[in-house]
């Protein structure tokens, strides 16, 4: 997640366990059902996933049978992640100067990564230097119930994120790739008061989005 480092060390391990608690688990869930109809398409491959944190998608990417390296700038978060996934590979460095060659990688991901990118649009053009087919992003929805209460509570480390909407997102794709691409998107969560469920919904909280390069 973490170009910006909003966790201090301490803070790791208790960030990691939200997602085995009832509630991260449940919201967990839904965000890898709409990652997962999105990457169906693509079949299998390797995997670069930007802003890994403690691995928790980096491993389950590798359970869907993806070659998967992690990368993230913060030294604490891949500690914990070393210690917790010792059969993957994780790696230190910047989602805004991958130190990979051209189309190293099937997919490129930042799961709740970018909004915590101090240069979003460098980050996402190196995202498409490295990766043959694909981009995977899953963020939170701006305007979404879901989104618009993590705002407004103003908590570590939300209160230094940038959140995306739909329109924010594609247009500074539109913006800063220099590849022709083709997008697909769907959402998940909607809110605590209406219920953690799947949504179609442009206003779901958690937006996935496949950013696909066509083939030359």
């Amino acid at each position: 997640m973490h170009d910006l480092n909003p966790f201090p060390a301490e803070a790791v391990p208790s960030y990691h366990r939200w997602y085995e608690k009832p509630r991260g688990l449940a919201l967990a869930t839904l965000e890898k059902r709409a990652l997962f109809h999105l990457l169906s398409p693509l079949g299998q491959g390797s995997l670069l996933d930007v802003g890994c944190g403690t691995g928790y998608f980096t491993a389950w990417f590798g359970e869907l049978g993806f070659f998967v390296v992690g990368l993230d700038r913060s030294a604490p978060m891949l500690q914990f992640a070393r210690k917790r996934y010792t059969d993957l590979p994780f790696l230190q460095g910047s989602g805004e100067a991958l130190p990979f060659a051209d189309r190293s990688f099937h997919v490129a991901a930042f799961i709740t990564s970018l909004e915590f990118m101090a240069r979003p649009a460098a980050a996402l053009r190196e995202a498409a230097r490295v990766a043959r087919a694909a981009i995977l992003l899953g963020v939170i929805n701006r305007w979404s119930p879901y989104g618009l209460s993590r705002r407004l509570r103003k908590r570590p480390p939300y209160d230094r994120a940038h959140f995306y909407s739909f329109s924010e997102l594609k247009s500074l794709l539109q913006s800063c790739l220099n590849r022709p691409f083709t997008m697909a998107w769907t959402t998940a969560i909607l809110s605590s008061r209406f219920g953690y469920a799947s949504s179609h919904l442009p206003r779901g909280g958690f937006l996935a989005m496949r950013v696909d390069f066509p083939e030359k």
